[in-house]
């Protein structure tokens, strides 16, 4: 990035150097780092199992196939 592009956007943004480099890190990290621990994959056959008995629902098969838990 040229210092004059710099100079700019520290004019249209109202910010001071400092400010700018914080602003454009921060936004890199929300592109670039995940906001949470990756999981350990799909839930387990006996882990779904456990979850339906304790929820008390009674979902079918073809109601979880709906678009809604898509």
């Amino acid at each position: 990035m040229s210092e004059e592009t710099f100079t700019r956007l520290m004019a249209e943004l109202s910010l001071n150097q400092t400010e700018l480099v914080h602003k454009a890190l921060r936004n890199l990290a929300k592109q670039v780092l995940p906001a949470y621990e990756q999981d350990d994959g799909p839930l387990s056959d006996a882990q779904q199992l456990a979850i339906k008995k304790q929820s008390g629902l009674d979902i079918s098969e073809d109601d979880l196939d709906s678009p809604l838990f898509k």
